[in-house]
């Protein structure tokens, strides 16, 4: 997950350096590509949050029962 958001930062960052150098096509192309990043991190930070809160709900039932 972490991993996701450094590649959108990276992605975000070569916007602004192609932006200023002239190269819209360039930026355009980098902002994709860190809006896609976004977008996984985002998608996996749910899955992650959704699983965590399924594996302590199990675990505390568990607990519970015992």
């Amino acid at each position: 997950m972490l991993a996701s958001w450094y590649c959108s930062i990276v992605n975000a960052s070569k916007v602004n350096s192609a932006f200023e150098n002239g190269d819209i096509e360039g930026a355009n192309r980098a902002a994709a590509e860190a809006k896609k990043w976004v977008k996984y991190g985002f998608i996996a930070g749910i899955v992650i949050a959704v699983l965590y809160g399924a594996f302590s709900a199990i675990t505390l039932m568990g607990i519970a029962q015992a």
